[in-house]
């Protein structure tokens, strides 16, 4: 039997993420996150993004120096790492988390920007 994959409460859609970032543009208290390798980051990325390497064995002393009271939008290649890198930050105590549904891969296919 097949059941169909729930999108998780934080996910949103590449347009609404980008209008996340409009909204948002030059305002201190969000942050673009990208969980993506160093080499995934530096062929392409959402302008303004921080990398952290959600693989890295760093990746929960760098999220901890992080402020939680900022508001955040997630993204890695397909949606997978953003997850459960969101998923580590819920538990580290942030709360305005969003997932970019699809990661970069749906970001591209709306033709949105990418440096």
């Amino acid at each position: 039997m097949f059941t169909l994959r729930r999108n998780n409460k934080n996910d949103i859609e590449p347009k609404e993420a980008f209008e996340l970032i409009i909204t948002n543009n030059n305002t201190d208290g969000f942050v673009i996150l990208d969980v993506r390798t160093p080499e995934e980051y530096n062929e392409t990325h959402i302008e303004n993004s921080l990398n952290i390497n959600y693989n890295s064995k760093n990746f929960k002393l760098e999220i901890e120096k992080l402020d939680k009271n900022k508001k955040y939008l997630v993204y890695c290649h397909s949606g997978r790492r953003s997850s459960n890198a969101i998923k580590t930050m819920e538990k580290s105590g942030f709360k305005d988390l969003k997932n970019i549904s699809g990661g970069i891969s749906r970001w591209k296919k709306n033709n949105l920007p990418l440096i």
